[in-house]
């Protein structure tokens, strides 16, 4: 089998089944074409649903950016607009530092596809803010800030799970 063309079919089932990144779709076609070589079987739609049954089933629903960052402004009393600005207030700064971590964890996005996403950060801004992140969570920092003038404080390891919590439901 030829395996740079598929039928416009396949690519239809495929384009509405994987919601995500293209290393999903990626992910999805290699499946798809591995298990007509397996089977010794033409491509065709019947049996990409096969392949992909368990590959749509296994994956679990992932948050989408713009979800993570109503969330995360919500929670910290800013914008989204805040979020993607270059503001360094020290709650907008921590607003984005967690958006950036939990799109991280919760998205496939890459540290590019992240800061282009956050306003047309740089990728370095994504990177840092998850190695700070992964400091705080390591040594059990607790996360200080102001908002509407009352001082809050919450371990960096509950604050993420609280936040991961609203953004699931």
């Amino acid at each position: 089998m030829n395996t740079r063309y598929l039928p416009d079919d396949v690519v239809a089932l495929v384009a509405d089944r994987i919601q995500g990144s293209v290393r999903d779709l990626e992910g999805a076609l290699t499946r798809i074409i591995a298990y007509a070589a397996l089977l010794k079987q033409p491509v065709t739609p019947s049996l990409s649903r096969q392949a992909l049954e368990e590959f749509i089933v296994a994956r679990s629903p992932r948050a989408g950016l713009r979800e993570i960052e109503a969330h995360v402004a919500e929670f910290f009393g800013v914008t989204v607009s805040d979020v993607h600005s270059s503001r360094k207030s020290r709650l907008v700064s921590l607003a984005r530092q967690a958006t950036m971590v939990l799109a991280r964890e919760l998205t496939d996005l890459s540290f590019a596809e992240i800061a282009r996403l956050m306003g047309g950060k740089n990728h370095t801004t994504v990177i840092a803010a998850c190695r700070k992140w992964h400091c705080l969570l390591k040594q059990g920092t607790d996360v200080t800030w102001t908002d509407k003038s009352d001082r809050r404080s919450l371990p960096a390891q509950a604050l993420l799970a609280h936040l991961k919590e609203r953004i699931r439901h």
